[in-house]
């Protein structure tokens, strides 16, 4: 089981808060986290994406959020981790 905490450096005054907790199955990590958005009951979710030592692609992040349990997802934001040259 894994734990991936966001600190933001603005917001966050030094607390972690709530971890995304997950695994890894493959090359293929999901992290969710429940919590409340706009007063709404939601998942906040991590998807990373690992790549091999020989890739210039190192990883690749999608955070999206579920507001009907998991059914559905709205992406909200995407990161590729790219290998120095």
């Amino acid at each position: 089981l894994w734990r991936i905490y966001w600190i933001d450096n603005l917001k966050s005054h030094g607390d972690a808060g709530k971890p995304n907790v997950g695994r890894w199955q493959g090359n293929v990590g999901t992290f969710d986290e429940h919590l409340t958005v706009q007063g709404k009951p939601a998942i906040d979710r991590y998807s990373w994406t690992r790549f091999g030592k020989r890739s210039k692609l190192v990883g690749h992040f999608v955070e999206s959020l579920s507001f009907d349990g998991g059914r559905t997802w709205k992406v909200i934001y995407v990161a590729d981790v790219v290998r120095p040259a």
